[in-house]
């Protein structure tokens, strides 16, 4: 029908909604919402629906940006939901609990898939007891293991970590290492807990499990890329290949600055930029940063430059300066 009519408005739609189905389809979906929302600006459930595939695509800047237009327009419950998840995923905790609360205000239950987002809200806004048993009441739900059960076990193990339990978190995930279809709520798993309790073995056997999810997936999206490239960026022994992996990145999406500011983080980490050109490339990103949610995404990733170099303190103050929820950003500085 688009080959036809490539304007036709239910066919654009379609394909958005196709777009959340499988992660081959994600672009295209985005694709077509952007040509639907050319035409038709107020098509809020269109925007809705590009705001979560931006999302799934790990393009957190665009992506709330369309939740805030969306949000100030009578939002669907599904459209609460889908913002409270991407606020979560991207870092924006008490945004993303702030709007789980809402949803639920409203009588709605959250689904089994966005229970996990909802969990990580609240163990990120310390509340991890309350996520461990929302996650556990969820999961007796289960009589087996399927994919579900999955993502919401290896959720469970990270808000056990979260609630100071080591021995219950990797005891959760025990289920989870020879199970079908497990392999990258595992790695997310043995991430979080090996970075959380200073387990480098762990750690180390998340990278060896994130590096098998990415060579047996084909044309991964970028933002399950970027997510292996965050987790092999922390550790010394594979950053140059996290490296290999922003530039990659930011060669295909030259206007996320969030993932320009990783990739600068990790060059200067690893000596092949001075401090100097760090602090030009740094001021060059927020002379292009457009409003509150991009610096915050760039703040989230300059958080990573550990410890903080003290020619980047008016940079640190800059962002500050601009109400960005960081507190993080303000540790950072605190060690100047």
């Amino acid at each position: 029908m688009l080959a036809q009519d490539p304007t036709n408005r239910r066919a654009l739609e379609a394909m958005g909604v196709l777009g959340g189905y499988r992660p081959e389809w994600q672009t295209g979906g985005i694709e077509a919402l952007t040509t639907l929302l050319n035409l038709d600006p107020n098509n809020q459930s269109a925007r809705a629906q590009q705001a979560l595939l931006l999302g799934y695509q790990g393009r957190y800047s665009e992506s709330l940006a369309d939740y805030q237009i969306a949000l100030a327009n009578n939002p669907s419950a599904e459209t609460i939901l889908g913002a409270a998840q991407i606020n979560t995923f991207s870092g924006n905790y008490s945004q993303g609990l702030a709007l789980f609360q809402r949803y639920q205000a409203a009588g709605e239950t959250i689904p089994n898939t966005g229970i996990t987002a909802y969990a990580t809200a609240l163990q990120e806004t310390g509340n991890p007891a309350e996520a461990v048993r929302v996650l556990e009441s969820r999961l007796r739900q289960f009589n087996r293991l399927d994919a579900t059960a999955i993502q919401i076990r290896a959720a469970l193990a990270i808000a056990h970590q979260a609630n100071q339990n080591p021995e219950a978190a990797l005891a959760t995930l025990e289920p989870l290492r020879n199970a079908e279809g497990a392999t990258l709520p595992l790695a997310r798993a043995l991430s979080t807990i090996g970075r959380e309790s200073g387990n480098a073995q762990l750690y180390e056997e998340a990278i060896a499990l994130y590096r098998r999810v990415l060579q047996q997936t084909s044309n991964p999206s970028p933002g399950l890329v970027t997510e292996v490239a965050d987790v092999l960026s922390e550790s010394p022994t594979s950053q140059a290949e996290a490296l290999r992996l922003y530039q990659q990145l930011t060669s295909q999406q030259p206007n996320n600055l969030s993932l320009r500011v990783k990739r600068s983080v990790l060059e200067r980490q690893l000596g092949e930029i001075s401090s100097a050109q760090l602090q030009q490339e740094l001021q060059a990103v927020l002379q292009a940063s457009d409003g509150e949610i991009e610096r915050g995404a760039i703040a989230q990733s300059l958080i990573r430059l550990d410890p903080p170099e003290p020619e980047l303190l008016p940079i640190y103050q800059n962002l500050l300066q601009s109400n960005i929820d960081a507190p993080f950003l303000n540790f950072r500085v605190a060690k100047f």
